[in-house]
């Protein structure tokens, strides 16, 4: 009997992303799922579209919700063809003198004079009496000069023409500016690839949709003769001059005398510069540092050291306990560790590179610190401690938060009755049971094991508003579930360690004008009306997915827009108990509700940070309160 020819595609998987078929040479070929494509008998997903895209001088590419590359221009830039290209300033040469800013007018740049001055021959000077100008409205935010006969005249801005002491709007409606509102402080141009652009009057900015005024975080920090302030990534800053070191709030001179030259720190001890300019020996574990009688270490025990607060401590092998100015220990980690309370951990080389397809993203495996530190401004006491947590595994993760569109597509339910902006808004006002409803039923479509087992619940359809019994089958279930705390916080940070991920709040307390800065504007210095949707910019209501920049890691809205519901229970005091090898933690056993990330369109800066903790009740509906799913990758 002819024996069966062995079939080609036993033992091929197609990594799990494709199907295995015979060509007509007998030859195994995958058929790769949608976003990935065939290398050999494997399936790997598709590159970033922003990877073919070179965007060129000034300019940086963006994925689309389309999965489209984009290029976009840097601040200061705008197109013109396929060039980023410097936006002009024409007030850039004049003068206003000490009284006045420079404006773009409709015939040039103009000056606005300040309260109690008048534009006099092209500078603002204190208002005479009779003033020509009293009385005269100049419209479209123009101003109005004195002309040399001592009679009014106004400066327009673009989109009026002067006519004597009126600006009288040019009819124009095909302009790209006719609709175009720049506020008080700025005019509107026409670009060379007619599009709307505002600029600002000297002294704004524009943010949150408005020429607002341009703040100078250096304003009232004072470097001293030797210094010099710059703004950093989190803030005003003091560069010392060549030859000077900041020590205690001033750039002071650097000793040339080394106090540690001839000091020895026995047992590989090590000598550093305390306050005062005085040598102190940090000691290895088996010594201790003898404070009475000079920097030195002495070999002993427990049992021969005085009683120093770093008895005990080893700092897990990789670092060396000092005692700080308030008799605390505190670990010095050696290279290649960083300190996790009193135990050095290693710092693990995460693969930076992330792919988006089809609206998923690939988040590699690694350890991160997770939590504020204690100097973030405007934090809260159960971000504590930051302490470092391990992804075992990596995941995929939604690109944006679930949408109207496709959770009415998949669960035929309407939870909102009010849509406020069409199939592209987050789906919101949805329970906890009712995400992990929709992940169940996802995971079913596409043929995947769902990942909770629900009981006894009861609701709209599948749209729970409670389940009596929730059974979560882990993190290596195939399925779609909802992110825990830790992989959404590691996702939204995308490697960042700021308290949002593009900058940290440069002030709190209270700022120039009085208000406080954790809950006001905090977008004029970190840019944040680039990134979110929060109180300052949403107009009170979401808006579509995707609409603002996303983080390093391709994620949209992990700022603002809706809170994410995730799978932890809340436990304020739940950091302080994963071990020193916390690895992917499921948040506790026992807790009030459960967790929701990210922040709302309607909170201010404060409440969107990458570290908030927000909970509530696990059937809570509620206006802005949505989530985004995640699936494991499994071996």
């Amino acid at each position: 009997m002819e024996s069966k020819p062995s079939d080609p595609c036993t033992g091929v998987t197609c990594s799990n992303h494709g199907t295995c078929l015979v060509t007509a040479e007998n030859k195994a070929f995958c058929a790769c799922d949608e976003g990935y494509h065939a290398e050999g008998t494997d399936c790997v997903i598709d590159p970033s579209p922003c990877a073919r895209v070179t965007c060129g001088d000034n300019s940086f590419c963006v994925v689309t919700s389309t999965f489209e590359p984009l290029c976009l221009c840097d601040d200061g830039y705008h197109r013109d063809g396929d060039k980023c290209v410097l936006t002009g300033n024409p007030c850039a040469e004049v003068d206003c003198g000490e009284h006045g800013r420079c404006a773009l007018g409709s015939d040039g740049p103009f000056c606005v004079c300040d309260d109690g001055f008048t534009l006099q021959n092209g500078v603002c000077k204190e208002t005479p009496e009779p003033n020509p100008c009293e009385g005269v409205v100049c419209a479209g935010n123009g101003v109005c000069g004195i002309s040399s006969d001592n009679t009014a005249v106004c400066y327009c801005r673009p989109g009026y023409y002067s006519d004597g002491d009126k600006c009288v709007k040019v009819e124009q409606s095909d302009s790209p500016c006719a609709d175009t509102d720049c506020g008080p402080n700025g005019s509107c141009v026409v670009t060379s690839d007619k599009k709307a652009l505002c600029i600002c009057d000297q002294g704004f900015h524009w943010a949150s949709d408005t020429c607002v005024i341009a703040t100078n975080p250096c304003e009232e920090i004072d470097c001293g003769e030797h210094g010099r302030c710059a703004f950093g990534a989190d803030g005003a800053i003091c560069i010392c001059d060549e030859g000077f070191i900041w020590r205690n709030d001033a750039c002071q001179e650097i000793q040339t005398d080394d106090p540690c030259d001839g000091v020895e720190c026995s047992g590989d001890g090590v000598c550093l510069v305390a306050d005062l300019n005085t040598p102190v020996c940090i000691c290895r574990p088996g010594y201790y540092s003898d404070f009475d009688n000079g920097p030195k270490c002495v070999e002993g025990d427990g049992g021969d050291a005085p009683l120093t607060p770093c008895a005990g401590v080893t700092c897990g092998g990789h670092g060396t306990c000092v005692v700080t100015s308030d008799r605390s220990p505190l670990c010095i980690c050696d290279d290649g560790y960083a300190r996790n309370g009193l135990n050095c951990v290693k710092i693990e080389e995460c693969d930076a590179s992330v792919t988006c397809s089809n609206d998923w993203c690939l988040i590699p495996a690694c350890t991160f610190r997770m939590g504020s530190s204690e100097n973030e401004l405007c934090r809260f006491s159960d971000e504590s401690p930051a302490h470092f947590v391990k992804i075992s595994r990596p995941f995929y993760m939604k690109q944006t938060e679930v949408t109207q569109k496709e959770w009415e597509t998949l669960m035929e339910t309407t939870p909102n009755p009010i849509n406020f902006c069409g199939d592209r808004c987050p789906i919101d006002y949805v329970t906890w049971y009712g995400a992990v409803s929709y992940a169940n039923a996802l995971s079913v479509a596409q043929g995947l094991p769902p990942c909770y087992q629900l009981d006894d619940c009861t609701g709209n359809g599948l749209d729970y508003d409670i389940c009596e019994t929730v059974v979560f089958n882990g993190l290596d279930c195939r399925g779609y579930r909802l992110p825990t705390e830790a992989e959404w916080e590691y996702a939204a940070r995308a490697g960042t360690t700021t308290a949002l991920w593009n900058g940290g709040i440069v002030r709190d307390g209270y700022n120039k004008w009085g208000l406080e800065a954790c809950k006001s504007d905090e977008s004029l210095e970190i840019a944040l009306t680039d990134i979110a949707w929060f109180a300052d910019n949403s107009g009170g209501k979401p808006h579509p997915v995707g609409t603002k920049l996303p983080n390093p890691w391709g994620l949209y809205d992990v700022h603002g827009n809706v809170y994410e519901w995730v799978h932890d229970k809340y436990d304020r005091y739940y950091y302080g108990e994963c071990d020193p090898q916390c690895t992917d933690p499921l948040g506790p056993d026992l807790g009030r509700g459960r967790v929701a990330r990210g922040g709302a369109y309607s909170n201010e800066v404060r409440f969107i940070r990458s570290a908030v903790r927000e909970f509530t009740s696990s059937d809570l509906r509620s206006d802005g309160l949505g989530f985004r799913l995640v699936r494991s990758v499994v071996d």
